[in-house]
């Protein structure tokens, strides 16, 4: 039980999660996802292609060029919502 003097919040990180470890890379292999890093010149929608391992990633650029960047070298990375899935059951 939580006491009177403290609050208890659990919330989830969205749809546009972000992507922090090699686990949340692999669990979202083909998907899109916005990634900046220095070796994509900015801030860029890719897919993900792969995980090579515990180090590095495959990604699929807009021009359909692909790039293998290692995972200390991304700045930030969020998910891009997928809206066609949205009101969408399972059957």
């Amino acid at each position: 039980m939580v006491g009177p003097r403290y609050v208890l919040e659990v919330s989830s990180p969205g749809m546009e999660r972000p992507l922090r470890w090699p686990e949340h890379w692999r669990r979202f292999v083909g998907r899109q996802a916005r990634v900046r890093a220095e070796a994509l010149a900015g801030r860029q929608q890719v897919e993900i292609l792969a995980v090579l391992d515990d180090d590095r990633v495959v990604l699929r650029r807009a021009d359909g060029s692909e790039v293998t960047l290692p995972l200390d070298e991304i700045r930030d990375a969020t998910l891009v919502a997928d809206v066609e899935v949205f009101g969408k059951r399972g059957r």
